[in-house]
């Protein structure tokens, strides 16, 4: 199986990381629960926040909102109006993985 592997840039405003940080959580949690999402990650380097989320497939991704609750919606607008300018999303499909034995599945 190859996996579909998104990547999306955020540009969150300064006071509004909070705010940003709980509709990400949240969304977040619905596309694991509903959309097929088998995992999301956030990273952070100085102003911008960077999204790593991985799916079984690229149609699993593209069919993902439609399986989502309706609250999804308003977690969106919230996560979008925490950012300055609107999110870059990239997706890839995944082509190998290597893993560390030692690190729990915790970890990933």
């Amino acid at each position: 199986m190859n996996y579909f592997a998104t990547f999306t840039c955020y540009h969150v405003k300064d006071s509004m990381f909070e705010e940003f940080s709980d509709a990400w959580h949240s969304l977040s949690d619905l596309n694991l629960r509903h959309g097929a999402c088998l995992l999301s990650r956030l990273h952070r380097k100085d102003d911008k926040f960077y999204e790593y989320a991985l799916w079984p497939d690229e149609r699993s991704f593209k069919n993902a909102s439609e399986l989502l609750p309706p609250a999804a919606l308003a977690l969106q607008a919230r996560l979008n109006s925490a950012c300055n300018k609107s999110n870059e999303l990239v997706g890839m499909e995944a082509l190998a993985e290597l893993r560390n034995t030692q690190l729990g599945k915790e970890f990933f």
